[in-house]
């Protein structure tokens, strides 16, 4: 089975907790994820999330591209 890579670049990250912002200096600006199929799932919804868990930072905005 093919797989599906998908580049995830210019990541930003919400790093506001309990009123005070944190330096995102250090946390990964892309991603590249694989995956064994995107049909049925909501891509942009399962990159944050895997983005967020890799990180432990919510995700304000990011953009991708199928490769």
């Amino acid at each position: 089975m093919k797989t599906i890579t998908v580049l995830v670049a210019n990541i930003k990250y919400d790093t506001e907790l309990d009123g005070i912002t944190y330096s995102a200096k250090k946390l990964p600006k892309t991603f590249e994820f694989v995956f064994d199929s995107i049909k049925g799932i909501d891509l942009e919804q399962r990159l944050s999330d895997l983005i967020s868990e890799n990180t432990g930072w919510c995700v304000e905005s990011f953009i991708y591209k199928i490769k």
